[in-house]
């Protein structure tokens, strides 16, 4: 029998090609196609101007690492990451992954996506603790929201997406997370 070592995020860190730890196992993330990587920019660019303008914490794209859980071995990297600035730990390396998780994270569903496997990483989220999980599923013009401690709400284009506690004053519609900003 051969023995297969659980890895660790340091042992991640160092590793060629794009991937996520989930319980010491690795997890490919291959290369999205445009719709996804589109919907993602549209959340985060404008809440990167929202949250450096008021200084509320940093904002990050697919390649920002949050480790979950130490001791389970688990690192993530949203789609859109946010952490308050008060989490930060002031000694963070920033050669590293963040040591903590996220308080807001955003998930966009890709056409190679299942989701049920979207939903495990969420449940995952929650577990650590994440307040405000978006989940974008552009092929049925959803988002879907999860809070931790509620029921998860399905938000259509016609809804309003509000950071909450988590992000203080920052909205933005459906309509424009899904939108297409050339096809208008």
């Amino acid at each position: 029998m051969v023995a297969t070592r659980s890895l660790t995020a340091d042992d991640l860190l160092t590793m060629p090609g794009d991937y996520e730890l989930i319980r010491g196992e690795l997890r490919e993330v291959s290369p999205s196609s445009a719709e996804p990587t589109i919907v993602a920019l549209n959340v985060s660019s404008p809440l990167y101007d929202f949250a450096v303008r008021l200084k509320l914490g940093r904002v990050t794209g697919a390649d920002g690492g949050f480790v979950l859980f130490p001791d389970r071995r688990t690192v993530v990297a949203p789609d859109v990451g946010f952490i308050r600035r008060e989490r930060i730990p002031p000694t963070l390396d920033y050669q590293h992954y963040f040591p903590v998780p996220p308080d807001f994270a955003l998930e966009v569903m890709s056409p190679t996506d299942h989701f049920s496997e979207v939903m495990e990483k969420v449940q995952l989220y929650l577990e650590a603790g994440v307040c405000l999980i978006w989940v974008a599923v552009p092929k049925r013009r959803v988002v879907v929201v999860c809070r931790l401690g509620q029921e998860q709400q399905t938000l259509t284009e016609n809804d309003e997406l509000d950071g909450e506690d988590v992000i203080p004053g920052f909205r933005i519609s459906v309509r424009d997370v899904l939108a297409d900003p050339l096809a208008e």
